[in-house]
């Protein structure tokens, strides 16, 4: 099993790194996976879940909901056809023009970080 932690506490230090490790629960009967994640403002994000993708969909929510906290206000230019699309699509998923955006921008950070990371 690889070690996350060393006397108890997260060998995750670097700014956007993260750790899992797998080990045997013998009270619940399976495997789990221990997951850190350094959030580059220096914030430990910590589970432990069945499998790593699930330790991911985690840390991703807890993103969405630090970045909710951090918002900033901004001004984009943008054509009128992408921005016409833009509005189609949000209506499609039941979504604000601002909150498609920014979902559609989360998940290509995340999957650039994800296959930077394979």
């Amino acid at each position: 099993m690889k070690t996350i932690t060393k006397n108890g506490i997260s060998t995750t230090t670097e700014p956007g790194q993260e750790q899992y490790g797998e080990w045997y629960n013998p009270i619940l009967k399976k495997k789990l996976i221990q997951y850190d994640y350094r959030h580059p403002d220096g914030v430990l994000f910590s589970c432990v879940k069945p499998t790593i993708e699930k330790c991911r969909e985690a840390r991703d929510k807890w993103l969405i909901k630090k970045n909710d906290r951090m918002k900033k206000q901004t001004a984009f230019r943008l054509n009128e056809e992408l921005l016409r699309q833009l509005s189609e699509l949000a209506q499609k998923e039941n979504r604000s023009l601002n909150n498609y955006i920014e979902t559609v921008l989360l998940h290509h950070i995340k999957e650039k970080y994800d296959a930077k990371k394979r």
